[in-house]
Order: structure tokens, then sequence, then C-alpha cells
């Protein structure tokens, strides 16, 4: 009796350990298999191809392979320049700050315009100050030459019609013309 149940707890040891390293194969098999998809996984995300990432890899992985191709393709719609790429690619956020930065950069344009014509307007108004400055001392320097210059009757000065010309700042031909 003592052989028997030695025999039977032999017996029910092997199937145990039989159960075991089926057990143990059986989750070795879904290891590798994991290993493997993770691998296909990983594969998958170092492409471009987003229909690989989505068909090897779980749905999070998938999801954050497919927004960082986009922020990807947005940088480099950004840097390049290319509306209709940004216009395609890039988030609601970005879309809406690019427009603002484009909108501030034509502002600042204008402004810089309009600032540049004041100073153009403002270099041509002191121009014409200074011309007309001469000229009026050019003028007051002439009809004092022909104060000095003109004849005098004792403390009065005599005065013609060309002295009155030129003390008005025309030729002295102006006495002539009727």
């Amino acid at each position: 009796m003592s052989q028997i149940r030695i025999f039977i707890a032999l017996g029910l040891a092997v199937l145990t350990l039989s159960g075991l390293s089926l057990g143990k194969a059986r989750e070795e098999t879904r290891l590798r298999d994991r290993i493997a998809g993770l691998e296909a996984c990983q594969g998958a995300l170092g492409k471009a191809d987003l229909t690989a990432s989505a068909e090897h890899c779980p749905p999070p992985l998938a999801a954050a392979h497919v927004a960082a191709r986009r922020q990807a393709g947005c940088d480099h719609a950004l840097l390049a320049g290319d509306l209709f790429a940004l216009r395609t690619i890039c988030s609601t956020e970005v879309k809406t700050l690019f427009a603002q930065r484009e909108a501030e950069t034509r502002r600042a344009d204008n402004l810089a315009d309009i600032l540049k014509t004041e100073r153009a307007d403002r270099a041509a108004d002191i121009a014409r100050a200074e011309a007309r400055a001469r000229t009026e001392t050019e003028r007051k320097l002439r009809a004092q030459a022909a104060i000095s210059s003109a004849p005098r009757d004792g403390d009065l000065l005599v005065l013609d019609a060309g002295l009155l010309c030129q003390l008005r700042g025309e030729s002295a031909d102006c006495a002539a013309a009727p």
C-alpha cells in the first residue's frame, strides 16, 4: 500500500510538473510573441508609414506616433514657409499663432513704411524751410545793400522806382514796366 501511495504521489508530481512545464512553455511562447510584436512596433515607429504603426502597435503608441509625425510635418512646414502644408498638417493652435505672427509682422512692416515716409516728409519740410530762410536772408541783405547805397538828402533817403524794386527783391527792370 505504501508503494501505491508513492506511485500515486509520483504520478501526481509528474502530472503537476508536466502541467507546470506546459504552462511555462505557453507563457514563454506568449512572451516571445509579445516581444516579436513590440519589435515589429518599434520597427514601424521608426518609419514614416502611419498605417504600419497602427497595425503593429498598441493604440496609445500608434496615436503618439501619429501626433509625433504631425508635429514633425508641422515643424517642417513652419520652417519652410509652406502655407499649404501648414494649413493641412498643423493644429488649430499653431495655425492661430502663425496667423497672429504674420499679422503682427505685416503691421510692423506697415509701421516701418509709415515711419520712413514721415522721415522723408520731415526732411523735405526742413529743406524747404532752410531754402525759405536763405531766400529771406538774401532778400534782407539785398535790401540793406540797396538802402546803404541809396542817395541821401541829409538824413533822408531818396527813393526812386528802381530802388523800390530792389527793396522788394525784384530786378531793377521792374521800374520800366507799366
